[in-house]
């Protein structure tokens, strides 16, 4: 099995979702639900060698904004039972372990629940802890997902975590998932939140991984787009089959390239929030990649 895991990093709503259910037509490819938690663990534990049953007990105080963990959105995507797996992960690993052990550990054990050998993290918000990562995960590489930020924005409005982020003047999902912190912006989330709000957390997110980026090696990190990949995703798959270095032949990739839509591409273009943001933000988008 591969030690380290690859991962997907993104603004959020920028179509990692739909990257990661691409992703796991591969036959050797594992990559669950989101984790949040390696900050968190390396804020709390750093390289040290620590108890196993500690590093389980903080994944265990990781939250998402309704109310679950990202350890049992995990377990109840594979339909596996969370006790089993964390008397599991304790054998294997023994009574200590490090943050990067511990992951690397249960990725694997979950993995092997799937036949799977190829691991990967679909979090978005590791954009901004890239570099960390890289130290964690020597042999890991970073697919960098990005979307129009008008879309973004639109989509951001419409779910809780962003809402929330937005709310608070946050950026980062960790820095209010422990113990439920999160829950301190939930009256704010309920109001009415402007357009721009969301377009400015976009700008943020996306600014800062890319400037992340530029602390990793060039050949450790790939920045594909939301459009293209709808546009010629077996053109994209095909990228990433190499960046990845991917084992066995490309059938999967036409497999996965079925389930896209590229019609999806347009679906805000007649949204008068879409238009106002272009006009608004037109050198912002520009800067990004962007023509408003």
């Amino acid at each position: 099995m591969t030690n380290d895991p690859f991962f997907v990093v993104g603004t959020g709503r920028s179509g990692t979702t739909l990257f990661r259910n691409l992703l796991r037509h591969h036959p050797t490819i594992f990559i669950p639900r989101e984790t949040h938690w390696l900050p968190i663990l390396w804020a709390e534990f750093g390289a040290s060698e620590v108890p196993t049953a500690s590093i389980q007990a903080t994944v265990d105080r990781v939250f998402m904004a309704k109310g679950r963990t990202p350890f049992e959105r995990i377990m109840r995507e594979d339909g596996l039972d969370g006790d089993e797996i964390r008397s599991s992960i304790r054998d294997r690993l023994g009574v200590t372990t490090t943050v990067a052990g511990f992951h690397r550990g249960l990725l694997g054990l979950l993995a092997e629940q799937t036949r799977r050998t190829q691991i990967g993290d679909k979090t978005p918000d590791y954009g901004f802890f890239m570099a960390t990562l890289l130290e964690l995960f020597p042999e890991s590489r970073f697919i960098h997902l990005v979307r129009d930020g008008r879309d973004v924005a639109i989509s951001m409005s419409k779910v809780l975590s962003f809402r929330i982020l937005a709310a608070l003047e946050l950026t980062r999902w960790w820095d209010v998932a422990l113990d439920s912190e999160y829950r301190r912006g939930l009256d704010a989330a309920d109001r009415e939140l402007p357009p721009e709000r969301f377009l400015e957390l976009w700008l943020s997110r996306v600014r800062g991984i890319r400037e992340e980026a530029m602390k990793i090696p060039v050949d450790r990190y790939l920045e594909i787009t939301y459009e293209d990949l709808l546009a010629a995703p077996v053109d994209v798959l095909r990228q990433v089959n190499a960046f990845l270095v991917l084992q066995g032949d490309e059938s999967w990739i036409h497999e996965a390239a079925a389930m896209v839509r590229p019609g999806n591409r347009d679906r805000n273009r007649d949204n008068p929030i879409r238009a106002a943001l272009g006009c608004r933000y037109p050198r912002e988008l520009k800067a990004e990649g962007y023509s408003p």
